[in-house]
C-alpha cells in the first residue's frame, strides 16, 4: 500500500517557501528513508508560493536497489 512521507520543510506547520526577488530562486529539502519505498509512494519535500515555476527537480538518492531488482524512480510535481 502507498504512502505519503513529508519533510520538515513540507509539513503543514512550515512556511511557504518565498524567493527575495522576481529572479530564479533555489528551494531545498531533504528526507531521511527510515523503510523501503513501495510503488506509488510521495515524499513531500517543499511547499512553494502560488503560481511558482519549477524549473528542475533533482533526486539525490543512496541505492535504492541494493537487493539486485533494478528500482525506478520518477520525480515531479504534486498540486494539493
Amino acid at each position: 500500500m502507498a504512502s505519503t512521507f513529508t519533510s520538515t520543510a513540507a509539513a503543514a506547520t512550515a512556511p511557504v517557501y518565498q524567493p527575495m526577488g522576481d529572479g530564479v530562486a533555489c528551494a531545498k529539502a531533504t528526507y531521511e528513508l527510515t523503510a523501503a519505498l513501495v510503488v506509488d509512494d510521495i515524499i513531500q519535500m517543499v511547499r512553494l508560493p502560488k503560481n511558482a515555476v519549477v524549473l528542475d527537480v533533482v533526486l539525490v538518492t543512496d541505492d535504492l536497489d541494493s537487493n539486485g531488482t533494478p528500482t525506478y524512480a520518477r520525480c515531479g510535481l504534486w498540486r494539493g
